[in-house]
């Protein structure tokens, strides 16, 4: 197998120590194991959790395996706009902005809608601005915060390039130089317990077909969510059933999950997604058209109706669309507005164009006089410079609106943008303590497991992500943590 090399070996005879001490799992014998029990640790999934409890694990002077059934690293962020929501970062002190880890806790609970782990979400505000510096001493450069979700203050910390792949392919430079030995297309698919219940290796298939048996210290699950297995979806999450896009990654069948399950893992799910606005599956933010859809102008529903505030992020368009309850919504451009990925949109289906708004509306299926009044309305506020908000806005954070970034929408040619509700990611699976260790229905710790990241979200969503970069944030810090914590097991 590609990426196997003798410091990895430990051959047949560690093997057959393992059945010795009583493995279960479904072992064949005479294949190789590659790390003593004693010697190091395993992470499952090579995401963003995956690759920075790898990096922390490796740097505290672990040897490390990092196993990924896909051909490549990365995960949901090779997907992401690479944004990150932190507190007292480095970035934050520079640009000379005020802010606390209290009071990021203090936004994340305030955003929940229900039932989440206070303790949790306060460890990891209290470690976001730790985890931007730290990011910035593997090479990571960010973009001035900017506000995010329903909050003024400029907490979302944006990678300057490549977004989240060029997050990707820093971590893992960084995985490599701190000694993590990654094997790709190694798909684990039990883990390995002995008498006593407690984690000790796991079972995998490589790209060849072969059944190989890893034996290490500690197992990190970081095995992203199960947004692409309905049956997960339909126990854990079934409201994203409905959910027309999904952008998450074809990794994301809940290996991870299921792996904890069957130690006995206590599982936490509360029918939630990790959700955003999408265009076309094909055409995720990467994709010009994909971008387009993020644009701050008037977005109405098949009534014409305002959907919420121009300049909120995905995830609190998410929310707004699933609160009003239409199928499609759309995102209004005129010709002060005009941008040529509307042309591309026009050639795929997926926008309308009309010299008129009475035309448009006609086109595209909206309400006429409720497009009419809502434009009249919208242009009156952004001619006066301020938008106030009204019933429909959503967070008690937000603020009246300055609209002097926004344009009017005065001159046709008139375009419509389809948008409707899509999902990035799931909410939910194993229960985790704060050290990242995975808990048993009786709230005790299995030995040997730790969890970090989408697979272990669940107490700390609900039901939605509050603020474009939480997601991020959370599986980057408490990454490191589960490094960590399995290190020290």
């Amino acid at each position: 197998m590609q990426g196997l090399n003798s410091k990895w070996t430990a051959g047949i005879l560690v093997f057959f120590l393992f059945l010795l001490t009583g493995c279960q799992g479904n072992a064949v014998p005479g294949k190789e194991a590659t790390i003593a029990a004693e010697e190091g640790i395993i992470v499952i999934g090579a995401g963003a959790a995956g690759l920075a409890a790898s990096i922390e694990a490796a740097q505290a002077g672990s040897k490390v395996l990092l196993l990924e059934k896909l051909p490549m690293v990365g995960g949901s962020m090779l997907c992401s706009g690479g944004t990150i929501y932190a507190a007292q970062s480095p970035v934050q002190l520079r640009e000379g902005i005020t802010d606390s880890a209290e009071a990021l806790a203090d936004f994340w609970l305030q955003e929940a809608q229900g039932p989440v782990d206070a303790d949790l979400i306060r460890l990891v505000a209290q470690h976001s601005g730790e985890t931007i510096g730290w990011l910035e001493e593997l090479g990571v450069e960010f973009a001035p915060p900017v506000p995010g979700g329903t909050c003024p203050i400029a907490r979302a910390h944006r990678v300057v390039e490549e977004g989240g792949a060029g997050l990707a392919k820093i971590l893992a430079r960084a995985a490599k130089d701190a000694g993590v030995e990654i094997l790709l297309e190694t798909r684990a698919q039990a883990l390995l317990t002995d008498d006593g219940g407690a984690v000790v290796g796991v079972e995998a298939v490589g790209e060849d077909g072969q059944r190989i048996s890893f034996g290490a210290r500690a197992v990190v699950l970081a095995t992203g969510g199960f947004d692409r297995n309905e049956e997960l979806l339909a126990q854990y999450s079934p409201s994203a059933l409905s959910i027309p896009i999904n952008f998450g990654r074809v990794g994301n069948v809940g290996d991870g999950l299921l792996m904890a399950r069957e130690v006995g893992a206590d599982i936490v799910a509360v029918d939630g997604a990790l959700g955003c606005r999408g265009v076309g599956e094909d055409m995720p933010y990467t994709h010009p058209i994909g971008a387009l859809g993020l644009t701050p102008t008037l977005c109405v529903n098949s009534r014409g109706e305002r959907l919420t505030s121009e300049e909120v992020d995905c995830s609190c368009f998410y929310r707004a669309m699933q609160e009003d309850g239409d199928s499609t919504f759309y995102s209004i451009f005129s010709a002060v507005s005009y941008d040529p990925a509307l042309e591309e949109a026009l050639e795929k289906g997926v926008a309308y164009r009309g010299n008129t708004l009475a035309d448009l509306a006609a086109t595209a299926g909206i309400d006429k006089e409720g497009l009419e009044a809502t434009v009249a309305q919208y242009n009156m506020s952004v001619a006066q410079g301020q938008y106030a908000q009204f019933a429909g806005d959503i967070g008690s954070f937000l603020p009246t609106q300055e609209a002097s970034s926004l344009l009017p929408i005065d001159h046709g040619p008139f375009y419509a943008l389809r948008l409707v509700p899509a999902t990035r990611g799931t909410i939910g699976g194993p229960r985790i303590n704060l050290k990242g260790q995975v808990l048993d229905r009786e709230g005790e710790a299995i030995p040997g497991l730790y969890a970090a990241g989408e697979v272990a979200n669940g107490q700390f969503f609900s039901p939605s992500c509050p603020a474009t970069g939480t997601s991020l944030q959370y599986c980057l810090t408490m990454g490191r943590i589960a490094g960590r914590g399995a290190v020290g097991h």
